[in-house]
């Protein structure tokens, strides 16, 4: 009986932590539309909104504004976060592409992407070796 504990919880860990690794591979891995924009400007935080997850914990997602060819953009950060990464008011840098100026990368925001990559590979990784030593010890 307990071979089969083991070799099942190996046989179901597995999968689910590949799944964790790729995740993190695809948000280390893809710059987004870091190569479309190479045009820096200021923006502005403009406003906090508040958005929960599918647990209902409360989230926190930065709307930034800024002026391109004396047209004002208004655009959403599509990152959200439990803490309030900026404060209303707040300049950041912002990248756009000239050709369509509602395209826009932000340089921090790409930092809580890596961060997300490395914390799923690791989870996915502690996974992996969760189900092989219930493989082998169980």
């Amino acid at each position: 009986m307990h071979d089969n504990f083991g070799l099942t919880f190996a046989l179901i860990m597995c999968p689910i932590s590949s799944i964790f690794v790729i995740l993190g591979l695809f948000f280390l891995l893809r710059d987004g539309n870091k190569k479309r924009c190479r045009y820096l400007l200021k923006g502005t935080v403009i406003e906090m909104l508040k958005c929960r997850d599918s647990s209902g914990q409360r989230l926190w997602k930065p709307r930034f504004c800024y002026t391109f060819n004396d047209i004002d953009y208004k655009v959403e950060t599509p990152y959200s976060s439990s803490n309030k990464r900026f404060q209303v008011g707040d300049e950041v840098e912002i990248y756009i592409d000239e050709k369509h100026p509602e395209v826009f990368w932000i340089p921090s925001e790409a930092k809580l992407k890596k961060l997300m990559g490395i914390i799923f590979i690791l989870v996915g990784s502690l996974n992996f070796m969760a189900g092989v030593a219930a493989g082998i010890l169980l």
